[in-house]
């Protein structure tokens, strides 16, 4: 950005990578400068989502991440990826950060998900007006958890401890179609919580199938539905299938199924599917 802005301060570039820049550093900004924003980062958003289904077309994992990253930099106004509570609408956040190292809170979603009672205790760090504005903000972040069903019927889960999670390896053939069911389950659903963005951005996932963080295999956008059991528990998920093809140049012995938030840093979950390549002589000879 300083080098754009160094060769002409004027051009439309420069001031539109400097409104985004003083957006996700939150930065204070003239009313006008404000207003000029509002179209920035609704447009920046509506180019971020394209880029992403270009980078994943042609297989492209890294840049297709690095858009789906400044997606979430932008709807919650955070430019530090590695501090996750950078994030939490206040400008205390740090006070948060040493609370929660204190009280062994690894992460956002430890903090979502913790007791009432010591959620409290970590929030009191924090001037009064602000707690109840964290805390309505954390009862929206999306606990996230996935599973997936593979072509040959067995189960692979985000969760360690889920007794139905098998470890086994998969066979997959050179050149063959491939099939994967994915379900994807979260804590909420919805607008996000955008408080820093003057903007409505509905909570959506990318579900991303990819050879060993290389490239990218197969790709679905998907919103949560709601859901209600006969119980009355109310929960969102959702469910969609995903056919790959797999590739002569494969060489990986891990395909890695990954679902990235479009609304909230440091939510995304990935599930591991180990694998064997196999080629249709082998399975001939067998």
């Amino acid at each position: 950005i300083a080098d754009l802005v160094s060769q002409d301060m004027l051009s439309g570039t420069a001031k539109v990578l400097t409104l985004v820049e003083a957006h996700i550093r939150r930065m204070s900004v003239s009313t006008t400068l404000k207003a000029d924003s509002l179209p920035v980062l609704r447009t920046a958003l509506s180019v971020l989502n394209a880029l992403v289904d270009v980078a994943c077309s042609q297989g492209l994992l890294r840049p297709a991440l690095a858009a789906m990253e400044l997606c979430q930099m932008i709807a919650q106004a955070s430019h530090d990826l590695t501090n996750p509570f950078a994030q939490l609408p206040t400008s205390h956040h740090s006070k948060v950060t040493r609370a929660c190292a204190k009280a062994d809170i690894e992460d956002v979603v430890a903090l979502a998900e913790c007791e009432d009672d010591e959620r409290d205790a970590v929030l009191s760090c924090l001037p009064v007006a602000d707690r109840s504005t964290v805390q309505q903000w954390l009862e929206t972040y999306p606990v996230a958890v996935m599973a997936a069903e593979l072509w040959d019927g067995s189960l692979v889960s985000s969760e360690e401890d889920d007794e139905e999670m098998e470890e086994e390896t998969h066979a997959l053939t050179h050149g063959a179609r491939a099939e994967i069911k994915v379900r994807l389950e979260t804590a909420s659903s919805g607008p996000a919580s955008t408080p820093s963005l003057p903007l409505s951005l509905l909570q959506q996932w990318w579900v991303v199938l990819s050879d060993g963080k290389r490239g990218v295999l197969a790709v679905r956008k998907a919103v949560p539905r709601q859901k209600v059991s006969p119980s009355g528990d109310v929960s969102f998920e959702v469910a969609l299938r995903m056919a790959f093809d797999v590739p002569q140049g494969l060489s990986t012995d891990e395909l890695t199924l990954s679902a990235v938030c479009n609304s909230y840093i440091d939510c995304d979950v990935e599930v591991p599917i180990p694998v064997e390549l196999v080629t249709p002589g082998d399975i001939e000879m067998e």
